[in-house]
């Protein structure tokens, strides 16, 4: 079987929490930020072997994502799950 493929919103305090639990479980992570904070969370982790990697859009993210983690400031939350669920 394939390995989990996440799509993670945010590159914050959360986003650096939730991470490394996914890492360990064996998912891959793409991520995605409005700010481009994803490029150099995923760069640091891609750095030390792990399969993280940032994404340019948040369509981009939906695309290749088998579930998402939305770790993004909460009044953003409704909008992206909202996307997530269009997205399947």
């Amino acid at each position: 079987m394939p390995p989990l493929h996440i799509g993670l919103f945010g590159a914050g305090g959360i986003a650096r929490a939730h991470l490394p639990g996914w890492l360990a479980l064996g998912a891959r992570v793409s991520m995605y930020t409005v700010d481009g904070s994803a490029e150099k969370l995923a760069s640091e982790y891609a750095g030390r072997g792990h399969d993280v990697r940032s994404v340019d859009s948040p369509d981009a993210l939906l695309a290749e994502a088998d579930a998402v983690d939305v770790c993004t400031p909460t009044p953003t939350h409704k909008d992206l799950v909202l996307a997530a669920v269009a997205a399947g």
